[in-house]
């Protein structure tokens, strides 16, 4: 099944809901993909008449947002209110649906306009089989016109790549890929290189010949794409490079090279996500 054939979106009714259906539109649009909407009542099974309350007032909302859709010529092929945990209902609804993309709001913008996603964002873009997009409400809103890809040339952030090409494409983006060189001590970096001279500029180059070489397999036809490489944290050159080319969406593998002195993608990108300049996807599995 194609990632983008079924899209689950988390409706919440928060103000930035009509930010996640703006984004939601782009992409059934440009794909065709088959959407499904599901919202969550707070969890009150313990006390009927409120639960029975809530889920009529979510079924409400819902039936708005489906109007919304439909003034676009979008339809919903299946909507849906239920109570319970909202991480968990929202992981069992994409395994079900079955969903190849999951859509949820990052989190509401603060007075500086900063947003941190909550635990809910967190624990669905950890513990999901499918991929997951955090909609970052505010500036810069997300229109795809320009992406960063971080890879660290291990098959899961290539991943990412191979999945960021067919949205790079289909709305004509400008795609960055970036290779941070996290940094390393000269012991760790003796046992990466395989050397005990210059071994960090051994162990740098190293990196970066790996992860060209990996990304020199890709197909970028149809794509305009740029390399940067960088050295230092990878969570914060990812978040300077996505402020400094004005990119509106991050795209990571969920997870990367394994082992003691390799990056490990899945605790750099929980760490972009709490720092996030803009929206997010991260891709779980093959894209």
């Amino acid at each position: 099944m194609h990632p983008l054939q079924t899209l689950l979106m988390a409706v919440d009714f928060r103000p930035s809901r009509g930010e996640v259906s703006r984004v939601t539109s782009l992409l059934t649009r440009a794909f065709g993909c088959r959407l499904v909407l599901l919202h969550i009542a707070s969890d009150a099974t313990k006390y009927p008449a409120r639960d029975q309350s809530q889920r009529q007032f979510g079924r409400e909302m819902l039936a708005t947002v489906i109007e919304e859709f439909a003034r676009e010529q979008i339809s919903v092929e299946q909507s849906e209110v239920v109570s319970g945990p909202v991480a968990e209902t929202i992981l069992r609804k994409a395994d079900d649906a079955p969903a190849g993309l999951i859509i949820m709001g990052a989190g509401e913008p603060d007075a500086e306009g900063l947003v941190t996603p909550g635990p809910i964002t967190e624990t669905v873009m950890q513990h999901a089989h499918q991929s997951v997009l955090a909609v970052r409400a505010g500036t810069p809103p997300l229109e795809f016109r320009s992406i960063l890809c971080p890879i660290d040339g291990s098959e899961t952030s290539l991943n990412g790549l191979k999945y960021a090409i067919p949205l790079a494409r289909a709305f004509h983006s400008q795609l960055t890929v970036l290779t941070v060189v996290p940094e390393m001590s000269w012991l760790m970096a003796a046992g990466e290189a395989g050397t005990l001279v210059d071994v960090q500029k051994e162990y740098a180059a190293n990196w970066v010949q790996e992860c060209a070489q990996a990304v020199s397999k890709v197909d970028f036809q149809g794509v305009s794409w740029t390399q940067d490489v960088r050295h230092g944290a990878p969570d914060k050159e990812i978040v300077a490079a996505a402020n400094e080319a004005g990119c509106d969406l991050i795209v990571m593998g969920a997870t990367g090279r394994s082992g003691i002195v390799r990056l490990m993608m899945g605790s750099t990108s929980r760490r972009v996500l709490r720092r996030l300049p803009c929206s997010m996807l991260v891709v779980h599995g093959h894209a």
